[in-house]
């Protein structure tokens, strides 16, 4: 992990201090931002077995493409392809047995 040498005294009042920046890749607008937790939140608790990174995924998905280009992917089974990396499903490896 990269140390950070900035010194506390540094600064000379809190406004200056550095703020965390949750990462936006698709450049949403705060009230984007905030529709988008709210109805990732709800989701969350309606399918509390589904990690919370997939909801905000798919959340994202559905926003960011139109709905001709979802009924394409649901309608084609585009979802349902095969990994495009090879994957170790088995095997012995270094001594070591990956089940």
């Amino acid at each position: 992990m990269a140390e950070d040498n900035t010194d506390i005294q540094e600064f000379n009042s809190i406004d200056e201090m550095h703020r965390y920046e949750a990462p936006n890749p698709f450049n949403h607008d705060k009230l984007t931002l905030a529709k988008r937790k709210k109805e990732v939140d709800a989701a969350c608790k309606d399918y509390p077995n589904v990690p919370p990174s997939m909801i905000e995924m798919a959340w994202d998905l559905i926003v960011s493409n139109d709905e001709s280009t979802i009924n394409d992917i649901i309608n084609n089974g585009k979802w349902e392809a095969a990994p495009k990396k090879e994957r170790i499903t088995g095997g012995v490896t270094k001594s070591i047995v990956i089940e």
